[in-house]
């Protein structure tokens, strides 16, 4: 790591977040944000600070927050959402429809992601739909606050080979525009 910034921990009811803000750090209404494919994976405080470590290293003038909340959440890509296709059939799913499923999906805390598409009635999750952008649900997320995805992909790929080794996951790359 280049700077010896320090990471901050802060907690909340719902979880926590580890954050590195090193001085005259870059902010923007863009953001590239890493989610497990896997809704529930949680991983090791020491695993986040290394991740950020790594990030930091190679994006050293950007907010870093690794963000582990008790329950899923949906991350999406904010203003870029538009559509949903089923992943079965490919067929476009409604907004309203997909909307009662996310409401069924609440109630559960997110804990429970399983659906039947009207489309194809073949079971699938929440977080296997295909998204316009690329979304998921995760307990857990990385996030560069300022770095767009489209500044450098091969960079942004690097960084995602590296931290799926680091947290030994699979791993979503979110394109956040708010």
């Amino acid at each position: 790591m280049k700077s010896k910034q320090e990471i901050v921990e802060t907690n909340n009811a719902d979880g926590y977040q580890l954050t590195y803000e090193p001085e005259g750090s870059v902010f923007s209404s863009f953001k590239l944000v890493f989610i497990s494919t896997y809704p529930n994976f949680e991983p090791s405080k020491e695993d986040q600070k290394l991740a950020i470590e790594f990030v930091a290293s190679e994006l050293e003038n950007y907010i870093i927050q690794s963000t582990e909340t008790e329950h899923p959440t949906f991350e999406d890509s904010g203003e870029g959402f538009e559509s949903v296709r089923c992943n079965n059939c490919g067929q476009l799913m409604e907004i309203a429809e997909w909307h009662e499923h996310l409401d069924e999906a609440y109630k559960t805390e997110f804990e429970e992601l399983d659906v039947i598409p009207n489309c194809c009635k073949k079971r699938t999750s929440l977080n296997d739909l295909i998204y316009n952008m690329d979304s998921g649900f995760s307990k857990y997320s990385l996030a560069v606050n300022g770095f767009s995805p489209y500044d450098d992909e091969q960079l942004t790929e690097q960084l995602t080979e590296h931290l799926e080794r680091i947290f030994d996951t699979d791993l979503r790359t979110l394109f956040v525009k708010f």
